[in-house]
This record gives C-alpha cells, structure tokens and sequence, in this order.
C-alpha cells in the first residue's frame, strides 16, 4: 500500500509538471488536454490536484464535459472526499450532464472510503428513482462502508440483495463482507464465510488471506494461521505486514514465543517492512510481556481489514 501511494505521488507530480510546461509554454489549452491532466491525477490518487485544475479551467472559461465530470468525481470518490463529491455531482447536473451509473457510483465510493453507509444507501435511492440500476460496484462500495461503520447485519443485508438482483459476487465483495464478519468479532462466521467463497469457485487474494489469518489469530489458532500462511505462499502472494502481524500475534496467543520471533527474523530477511503493530508485538514478546487479547481489529478506509 506504502509503494502505491509513492508511486500515485510520482504520477501527479509527472502530471502536474507536464500541465505546468504546457502553460510556461503558452500552448493553447483545451478541455481535452484538461480532462487528460485531471484523469492523471485521478489515477495518481491526487484529488486535490484534481481539484484545483478543475476550478482552473472554469476560472479560464473552459467548460467542463461529461469526460471531466466523471474525471473529477473519480478523484473525489479515490480521495474519499465525500463533501466535494456532492458540491460535483451536483453541479454536473445543474449544467444538464443527467447522472449515470459511472457518477453514481463514484459518489458512493467516496462515501463509502469514510463510512458514510447511510448517506451511500439515500444515494442509491436517488440512483433507483432516477431509473439507474445499482450494479456490483454499487454494492461492493455499500458492503465496504458497512464493514467501517461495524455494520454487519446492513452489510449482509446488501450481499443477500445482490444474490436477489442476479449479481454474482467477486472476490471483492467476499473481502468487504470478511471485513465486516471481523469488524464484529464474528471470527468463526468469517472463517465459514470464507470456505463458502471457495465453494462458489471465487480465487481469494492477499486481502482474502489476510483477513482469514486474524480471524484464526483471535480465534487463538495458530496451527491453522501457519498452515493457510504456507498455503498463501504457495498460491504466489507473498504476504505483506499485516499477513506476518496476523500469523505473529497467533503464535503469541498460542504461547509460541520463539517461533513468533523467528517469523519476525523472517519477515525480515524476505524483505516485509514492519510497522508500528509489527514492533509492539515484538518488543511485547522480547520482553515476555505478551498480553493474550491486547489485539483490537478495525476496517481500513479501502474497506479491508487489519490489526492493532
């Protein structure tokens, strides 16, 4: 996640330079080269970059298009900038762009990026008035929200509603409904919920693994949290801190000290960067003052799981 956001920052600055060249340059600017800069902020996660140079071509008198619009809230809905995702959504329509699904929907992800579940759910009745059908992405980002705000029961309440409206879920649904079965402290339920997405034939990921590997950590089996570590190594994902943090703390619960250090040594050695979490394990363990339960789980704001 840390190398992605570097290299999202070296993108909009690679963006912003070329944009800053043309004007030095005196080029002629158009809603086309416009759109192309605020895309590339979009895809760099710089929303505020995006931002700025969509009040800039306004402020030039250059009038933004249904391509810019969908841009802009793409950035927002990144950014997790619900306020100014409305102030855009809505200004969009007041210049006669009707919204779709791609505004919608963008609308939703940014509320759902801060938990704003309700506000998603009122969005999507704007959506059904308005003859716009929610689609996976919609209740992906639904499910996502529900699982920050620790609301399970809504956010079962959404899968249940996909399977009603014909959609098949993906592996990113079955992640954002682990994350809300964890957020619970539903551990078992979510290892159940797992097996069932391999029995639908859906390929698990990191974040899949992750999120079984602290489910197994509370649920002080550190037996099974090495045996799926080793699986997810096999699979070709090479777990990142929070797959070792998982795997560490349920050798620790499970009074395996040593072999809880020497997984530390080995994360190391492959190269996995610690954390603050991963240190405070470790120094717990070197100093033999390891508190079984000290854990606590939250839902990050892409929705996923992970241990403090």
């Amino acid at each position: 996640a840390a190398e992605g956001k570097v290299n999202g920052k070296h993108v909009v600055e690679t963006v912003m330079q070329r944009f800053g060249d043309y004007k030095n340059q005196g080029l002629p600017l158009n809603v086309t080269m416009y759109n192309e800069a605020i895309i590339g902020c979009w895809i760099g996660g710089g929303w505020r970059e995006a931002l700025e140079l969509f009040a800039e071509m306004k402020s030039t008198g250059i009038c933004p298009d249904r391509k810019t619009y969908d841009a802009v809230m793409g950035a927002c809905a990144r950014g997790g900038q619900p306020t100014a995702g409305v102030e855009v959504f809505e200004e969009m329509e007041s210049r006669g762009f009707g919204a779709d699904e791609n505004s919608f929907n963008a609308l939703i992800c940014a509320l759902a990026r801060v938990g704003k579940w309700q506000k998603g759910l009122e969005v999507v009745g704007m959506m059904r008035l308005k003859g716009v059908v929610p689609n996976k992405l919609t209740y992906n980002s639904l499910i996502m929200a529900c699982a920050q705000g620790s609301e399970f029961a809504q956010a079962k309440s959404l899968f249940d509603q996909m399977a009603e409206a014909g959609i098949p879920p993906d592996t990113t649904t079955f992640n954002a409904l682990l994350s809300a079965y964890c957020a619970a402290d539903m551990f078992q339920e979510a290892l159940d919920f797992a097996k069932e997405m391999r029995s639908r034939n859906v390929e698990p990921d990191e974040i899949t693994f992750n999120s079984v590997l602290i489910a197994h950590s509370l649920l002080r089996q550190w037996d099974a949290a090495l045996t799926v570590f080793e699986e997810m190594k096999q699979m070709g994902h090479k777990g990142d801190t929070l797959s070792y943090n998982a795997v560490i703390s349920a050798l620790a619960n499970g009074g395996k000290r040593e072999r809880a250090l020497q997984l530390y040594e080995g994360m190391k050695k492959d190269g996995v960067e610690a954390d603050a979490t991963t240190m405070e394990f470790v120094n717990a363990l070197k100093a033999e003052e390891w508190s079984t339960g000290q854990e606590q789980v939250c839902v990050d704001e892409d929705g996923n799981v992970e241990m403090r």
